[in-house]
């Protein structure tokens, strides 16, 4: 019997609309929004939207249905609040934001300035600046190295005032068109926008590096051959305040070490499991990241599993929803040691089982909670309740805490599922072929 496992990280969800976009209010001024939206992330909605007259973004967080209502309401609040906040204090920091129009707190929504039409996204605007200059180089690094150093200043404000924007990415900031034009950068020619993870830490400077470290990785990501960039960063950071600069690059370099030991092992998660699930014979020596997916067989028992490992790039995401149909189990793989993703990796567990392709069928999944030889490994108990497993109720499921490098806990897992396919598997031919 051929079975099928799938190894899955998700990122796409749909719900119902609940807000009324079309509303007037003297006190609240007047707005009517587009009913499609043109961006959608795992907590808000970004809709197009004329406020007053004003071309402006309507971002619209929406309920989260695996999640305990009064938490699900709690979180909502708190990162809208949260939001705004950080947004106004960089605002009274002369840091260049998007304006806040107007604040619906019974729906959890905020009108803000839409700057489309007078700036360019920095991600867009250096792949530009590259082609345009692909034979001066020099004036290329030149010109973005007094860019990076500039921004590297701002963050620096933001932290001196205790501010975490949480997701700084070339993605996240904008650069003024008329300065592009120019090639004339100040302060106020960047702009930060997406403060939805946002918050105020007053005292741990590991905190600001973090948010250090995430734009080094997405510069690495996005940007791989723009060493320099950071560099001039990390210049502009330590000039606006060296105490500050001091405490956090000396962090910053503790979880580089830290991340550095991680990527040891962030390409032995999925991949590393089914590789240690195969015959050894067939084991690979040496395992490399996933570049689309890969097809890998490997057997248990009487059962024969044929295994799709999905990549996790965003490029590649749009191939995962070609094999949700005839899927009949799931393994979930989670990084037990990385904290900070947890709370990611709980959105897209049940981003999957609410795909329509999932949700109406009894699929049995199994979570491997993963690297647990490591110390700061999360327990089961602790990975289960982060990504509210006790909320599953349509469908068996199991959490087997395991070592990807060992194999420790891998066949007792997989056990389970096999057991647990057989199961549904009878109940859709008891059911004429249909469950």
């Amino acid at each position: 019997v051929f079975q099928f496992a799938s190894f899955f990280f998700l990122y796409n969800f749909i719900v119902k609309m609940f807000v009324d976009r079309s509303i007037k209010n003297p006190s609240d001024g007047e707005f009517n929004c587009e009913n499609v939206p043109f961006k959608q992330g795992a907590e808000a909605r970004l809709y197009r939207c004329k406020y007053n007259n004003s071309n402006s973004i309507l971002k619209e967080r929406f309920k989260k249905t695996y999640r305990h209502e009064i938490l699900d309401k709690k979180l909502i609040v708190e990162r809208r609040k949260a939001e705004v906040k950080g947004i106004n204090r960089c605002k009274e920091l002369g840091i260049s934001v998007p304006e806040v129009y107007y604040v619906n707190e019974p729906n959890n929504f905020i009108i803000m300035e839409d700057l489309t039409e007078k700036t360019m996204v920095m991600k867009t605007y250096i792949e530009n600046l590259r082609k345009s200059l692909s034979d001066d180089i020099t004036k290329f690094e030149t010109i973005l190295k007094d860019l990076s150093q500039k921004l590297g200043i701002i963050i620096g404000k933001m932290h001196e005032k205790n501010i975490i924007h949480g997701d700084l990415t070339t993605s996240n900031l904008l650069v003024s068109n008329i300065d592009i034009k120019n090639e004339l950068f100040t302060l106020e020619s960047i702009y930060i926008i997406d403060f939805g993870l946002t918050f105020m830490d007053k005292n741990a400077s590991e905190n600001k590096a973090v948010d250090l470290y995430v734009m080094e990785r997405a510069l690495k990501s996005t940007h791989h051959k723009l060493e320099f960039f950071f560099d001039s960063l990390l210049e502009g950071y330590k000039s606006y305040n060296t105490e500050l600069g001091k405490k956090v690059l000396t962090k910053l370099d503790e979880i580089r070490l830290r991340g550095r030991k991680r990527d040891m092992t962030d390409n032995s998660g999925k991949t590393t499991i089914l590789n240690q699930l195969k015959e050894q014979e067939a084991q690979s020596i040496t395992i490399v990241p996933t570049v689309g997916y890969n097809i890998e067989k490997f057997s248990n028992a009487n059962f024969t599993f044929t295994a799709f490992d999905m990549s996790g790039q965003s490029k590649y995401r749009n191939l995962w929803e070609n094999y949700y149909k005839n899927v009949q189990g799931i393994i979930f793989v989670v990084d037990s040691v990385d904290r900070l993703r947890v709370a990611v990796a709980r959105d897209e567990l049940w981003i999957l089982l609410d795909h329509k392709d999932v949700m109406h069928k009894k699929i049995p999944i199994l979570i491997f909670s993963n690297k647990v030889d490591e110390k700061e490994a999360l327990t089961s108990s602790e990975i289960s309740q982060s990504l509210g497993l006790d909320l599953i109720r349509s469908r068996n499921w199991h959490i087997e805490s395991c070592c990807g490098l060992t194999g420790d806990g891998l066949e007792a897992g997989i056990t389970w599922l096999s057991t647990n396919i057989q199961k549904y598997i009878e109940e859709i031919e008891t059911k004429g072929g249909h469950i």
